[in-house]
């Protein structure tokens, strides 16, 4: 089942980047 839990921690890695993207392009400082 590693698979699926590499799977699943780069899906949730790359939402959190755009997530933290969007917060630092919605924040002018």
């Amino acid at each position: 089942m590693p698979n699926r839990i590499s799977v699943l921690l780069v899906d949730d890695h790359s939402l959190v980047r755009r997530g933290f993207r969007r917060i630092l392009e919605d924040d002018p400082d």
